[in-house]
C-alpha cells in the first residue's frame, strides 16, 4: 500500500498522527473553555436579572409595610406611601415584571382602596405575597440548564436567599399587620418564621464561605438582635401588643439590610461569573490559537520536509523524463530514414546543493545523462559514417558499373560470334542492374546525387526509362499515357521508382502474364502498375503499405523487401503517395501518385508506342540510339529527320522486309536486338545527330520503282571497260549472300552490268550485316527461352 504512495503523501501520513493528536486534544480543550464562558455568560446574566428583580421585590416589600401602616393608622405619612408607589411602579418596567402585568393592575386597584379605607390587611397580604413570589418565580434560578453546577449552585444559593428575604419581609409585615388582625398576623408571622429557617439553611448550604460568614455577621448584629426580640413578642404563647409605628421602623430597618447583604451577594456572583466568562474566553482563545499553531507548524514542517524529498526526486524525474524522451527521439531518428541528424543533446545538470542521499542520487544522475549524451553522440556519428560509407560504396558500384557497361557495349558493336554476343548482353542485363541496385544503395544510404539531375522528360519518357532499367521489360504493357512532362528535380528518382516497382511486378508474376502501366490525370498523376501474381496477404500488405508511410530505418526494421523500402523513401523524399492494393482477380496494383507541382502539360498527346512495320527495304545502318545521361528513349517515337538524306544507289545493302517478329517487338516495345537480346547504346550528353532517313517513315513504291530503273539504264548507258566478278552467293555461317540483280525479273537481270565507275559515297549510318542479324535474331530466342522458364532464380514460387 505505501508503494504506491508518493513522497510526499508518505510524509503527509506520518505527520498526520501528530495532527490527530492535536485536534483530540486541542478541539476538546476549545469546546470545554468555550462551553464554560457561555455558562458563565448565562449566570452573569441570570444575576444581573436577579438583581434588578430583588430591587424592585424590595420596593413592594416598602410599599406593602406602609400600606399596612396605613390601614392600622390613618396617620402615617400618606407622601412617604405615595413615593414607595412611584419607585414601585419606576422598578416595574423591568422585563420579568411585563410577565405579571395583571397583578400589576391589581395593585393598582389596591392602592386606592386603601386610600379610601376599603382594604384589609389580609387582602394587602395575599396581593403582595402573591406579587412577590410571581416575580422570584420568574426569574428561574433553579433547575437552570443553560449554566455549569458551579454556577448553578450560586444561583440557587441567590434564589434561596431572594426567597428568605422574603419570608422575613412578611414576618415584618405581620407585626405591622398585628395591630389591626392580630390572630391572622400571629399565623403569619410562625408560618414566615419557619420559611425563612429553610431558605437560610438552604442559602448556608450553597453560598460561598464568605457569604455565609456575613450573613452571620448579620445575624448577630443589634439591628438584628432588636428585630428578633420584638418578633420574640409576636411568636410568644402569650402574644404582647406590638407598636405599629414600632413595628414599621424594626421591618424597614431589617429590609434594608436584608437588601443590602442580598445585593452584594448578587454583585459577587456577577463579578465571578464575570471573571470566569472572560477566563474561559481567554483560553478558549489560546487553546484554539495554540491548536492552530501547532496544526499549522506541523503541516509546514511537513510541506518543507516534503518538499526537500520530493523536489530533488522531480527534478531527477524530470531530468529522467528527459533523458527517456531525448532517447526516444533518438530511437525513433533512428528508425527514421528521412531523419537528419541534429546537434549533439544537451542535458541539463541536476542541481542538488544537499549533501545527503539525493545529493548523492543526482550526482550519479549526471554521470548517467553524461554518459548517455555520449552514447547518443557516438550513435549520430556511427550513423552518419555508416551512410557516407554506404554513400561512396555505391557511388563506387555505380561508377564501375557504367564503365563496365561502356566496355560491355563497345565488345558487342564488335562481336559477331552468337553465343559470345548472348553472354554479353547478359552481362549487360547484370550490369545495369548493378547500376540500379548502386542507385538503390544510395538512396538508402540517405544521400542525394544532384549530378544525376538532366533536364525535364516526358512522363511516357520516364515509364519507358524505368521498364529498360529492369530485366523481364518484355512483360511490361504500356496503356496510353497522358502527355506530361515530370520536372527535372523528379526525373531521376522517379524512374528509379517505378523501376522497383516494375521489377518487383515482373519478378513475381507468372512468365506469361503481362505487367501493366497505366495513367490517370485528373487533379493529380496516378500511375499504375498492375501485375497477375500470387499477390500478398492482407497483414502483409498492411504492413509494406505501413512501412511505405512510415519512415523507418533498414537497420532497425529489417525487411526482405528492399525495393519496396527504396520506393518509399523516394516517395516521402518528393512527397508521393505509394499504395499497395490487392488486384482484381490475382496479384497488386501498386499505384504512384505524382503532386502537380511536378508536372506540367505537355502540347500533344503521348500514346503507348506502336511503331508502324518497317519497309521492305531499310538501310542496314538506320539505328535508333539512346541519350542515358537524360532517359532511355529506345520506345520514343522517332522524331523526323532535319533534313532527308537523298536516296542511295542500289550499290548500297537492303534488308528484306522483316516479317511477324518486327510486328512483335513493336507490341512488346522492344529496342533493337542482336542475337536474340536486347542492345543497350549510349550517346553524350549533347542532342543526337540527324538520322539519314527515318526508319519508321514508309517509302512511296512507285518513287522507289523509277528511281531503280533510272539506275539501271545510267549503268547500262555506262562505258565498262571489264566485267567485275559477282560475290560469290556462299557467306557465313550457310546463309546466302544478296547479289545486285538478283532479285531483278528475268528480262532486267540481262541489262545489268557491273558498274565500274567511281563507288557511290557511303552511307551516313553503319552497314548492319545480314548475318549478324539473323545470330541476334536466334540468341534472342534463346534468351527469351531461358528468361522465362523454370530454371530463372528470379522467379517467385507461390507460398
Amino acid at each position: 500500500m505505501l508503494g504506491d504512495l508518493a513522497i510526499t503523501q508518505r510524509i503527509g501520513l506520518l505527520v498526520t498522527l501528530p495532527v490527530a493528536a492535536v485536534l483530540l486534544t486541542g478541539v476538546p480543550f476549545v469546546v470545554e473553555r468555550v462551553d464554560q464562558a457561555r455558562d458563565a455568560a448565562a449566570v452573569a446574566a441570570a444575576t444581573q436579572e436577579a438583581t434588578e428583580v430583588g430591587a424592585l421585590v424590595q420596593r413592594l416589600q416598602q410599599e406593602r409595610l406602609l400600606q399596612l401602616a396605613h390601614l392600622a393608622t390613618p396617620n402615617v405619612d400618606t407622601a412617604a406611601l405615595v413615593a414607595a408607589a412611584v419607585a414601585v411602579d419606576d422598578l416595574a418596567a423591568v422585563p420579568v415584571a411585563r410577565q405579571l402585568s395583571s397583578k400589576f393592575e391589581l395593585l393598582h386597584t389596591l392602592r386606592a382602596d386603601v386610600a379610601e379605607g376599603h382594604a384589609d390587611a389580609d387582602r394587602v397580604q395575599a396581593l403582595y405575597r402573591g406579587l412577590i413570589d410571581g416575580l422570584i418565580d420568574t426569574l428561574a434560578l433553579s433547575g437552570r440548564t443553560d449554566t455549569d453546577a458551579a454556577g448553578q449552585r450560586l444561583l440557587d444559593a441567590l434564589d434561596a436567599l431572594l426567597r428568605g428575604n422574603e419570608q422575613a419581609a412578611r414576618f415584618g409585615a405581620a407585626m405591622v399587620a398585628s395591630a389591626t388582625t392580630p390572630l391572622s398576623a400571629q399565623r403569619q408571622a410562625r408560618d414566615a418564621q419557619a420559611m425563612q429557617t429553610f431558605y437560610v439553611e438552604a442559602f448556608r448550604i450553597r453560598a460561598e464561605p464568605d457569604d455565609v460568614a456575613l450573613l452571620d455577621v448579620i445575624a448577630s448584629g443589634p439591628s438584628s438582635l432588636s428585630y428578633a426580640a420584638l418578633a420574640g413578642r409576636l411568636t410568644a404563647p402569650d402574644p404582647a401588643q406590638i407598636s405599629p409605628v414600632e413595628a414599621l421602623a424594626a421591618a424597614q430597618t431589617s429590609i434594608t439590610l436584608r437588601q443590602v447583604f442580598q445585593d452584594r451577594v448578587a454583585r459577587d456572583l456577577q463579578d465571578r461569573a464575570d471573571r470566569e466568562a472572560r477566563s474561559a474566553v481567554t483560553a478558549a482563545a489560546v487553546g484554539a490559537g495554540f491548536t492552530v499553531s501547532l496544526l499549522a507548524g506541523l503541516i509546514w514542517l511537513g510541506t518543507v520536509v516534503g518538499r526537500s524529498v520530493s523536489r530533488p526526486l522531480a527534478r531527477l524525474t524530470a531530468a529522467a523524463t528527459a533523458v527517456a524522451d531525448i532517447a526516444a527521439g533518438e530511437l525513433r531518428r533512428a528508425a527514421d530514414a528521412d531523419a537528419v541528424d541534429d546537434a549533439p543533446p544537451e542535458l541539463a545538470a541536476v542541481n542538488v546543493r544537499t549533501r545527503d542521499e539525493l545529493g548523492e542520487l543526482a550526482s550519479a544522475f549526471n554521470r548517467v545523462q553524461a554518459t548517455a549524451a555520449l552514447m547518443m553522440q557516438q550513435q549520430v556519428n556511427s550513423r552518419r559514417n555508416v551512410s557516407v560509407m554506404f554513400a561512396n560504396i555505391a557511388r563506387r558500384t555505380r561508377g564501375l558499373a557504367a564503365r563496365q557497361l561502356s566496355q560491355i557495349d563497345a565488345l558487342e558493336r564488335d562481336e559477331r560470334d552468337e553465343l559470345r554476343l548472348a553472354a554479353l548482353y547478359r552481362l549487360d542485363h547484370i550490369a545495369t542492374r548493378l547500376r540500379r541496385s548502386a542507385d538503390s544503395l544510395l538512396v538508402i544510404s540517405g544521400s542525394r546525387d544532384e549530378a544525376r539531375m538532366g533536364s525535364a522528360a516526358p512522363l511516357s519518357d520516364v515509364i519507358r526509362s524505368a521498364t529498360a532499367e529492369i530485366e523481364g521489360y518484355q512483360k511490361v504493357k504500356v496503356a496510353a499515357v497522358t502527355p506530361l512532362t515530370v520536372l527535372a528535380t523528379l526525373v531521376p528518382d522517379l524512374t528509379l521508382l517505378l523501376a522497383e516497382l516494375l521489377d518487383n511486378a515482373t519478378s513475381f508474376s507468372p512468365d506469361n502474364a503481362p505487367v501493366t502501366v497505366s495513367v490517370d490525370w485528373s487533379d493529380s498523376c496516378r500511375i499504375s502498375i498492375t501485375d497477375q501474381g500470387i499477390g500478398m496477404s492482407e497483414q502483409r500488405l498492411a504492413e509494406e503499405n505501413r512501412r511505405l508511410l512510415e519512415s523507418e530505418r533498414l537497420d532497425v526494421a529489417p525487411t526482405t523487401m528492399l525495393g519496396l523500402f527504396v520506393v518509399g523513401r523516394l516517395a516521402r523524399r518528393h512527397g508521393l503517395s505509394v499504395v499497395l492494393r490487392p488486384g482484381s482477380a490475382t496479384g497488386l496494383t501498386a499505384e504512384v501518385v505524382v503532386p502537380p507541382r511536378y508536372l506540367s502539360l505537355a502540347s500533344a498527346p503521348v500514346t503507348a508506342p506502336v511503331p508502324a512495320p518497317l519497309p521492305a527495304d531499310v538501310p542496314a545502318g538506320s539505328q535508333h540510339r539512346t541519350n542515358h545521361a537524360r532517359t532511355w528513349d529506345w520506345f520514343d517515337p522517332p522524331a523526323p529527320a532535319t533534313q532527308p538524306e537523298p536516296e542511295q544507289p542500289s550499290a548500297v545493302n537492303r534488308m528484306p522486309a522483316p516479317a511477324a517478329r518486327h510486328a512483335d517487338a513493336a507490341a512488346d516495345v522492344m529496342p533493337e536486338t542482336r542475337g536474340g537480346l536486347r542492345r543497350r547504346q549510349r550517346v553524350p550528353e549533347e542532342s543526337p545527330a540527324p538520322l539519314s532517313e527515318p526508319a519508321h517513315a514508309l517509302r512511296d513504291p512507285e518513287r522507289e520503282r523509277a528511281g531503280l530503273t533510272a539506275f539501271m539504264q545510267g549503268a547500262q548507258r555506262a562505258d565498262v571497260s571489264r566485267d567485275e566478278p559477282r560475290p560469290s552467293a556462299e557467306s557465313r555461317h550457310g546463309l546466302v549472300r544478296r547479289v545486285p540483280g538478283a532479285q531483278l525479273p528475268a528480262e532486267m537481270r540481262s541489262a545489268v552490268r557491273p558498274v565500274t565507275a567511281a563507288p557511290a559515297p557511303p552511307p551516313t549510318g553503319s552497314l548492319r550485316d545480314p548475318d549478324a542479324e539473323r545470330d541476334a535474331l536466334a540468341a534472342f530466342l534463346a534468351g527469351h527461352a531461358r528468361a522465362t522458364g523454370p530454371d530463372n532464380p528470379y522467379h517467385r514460387s507461390a507460398p
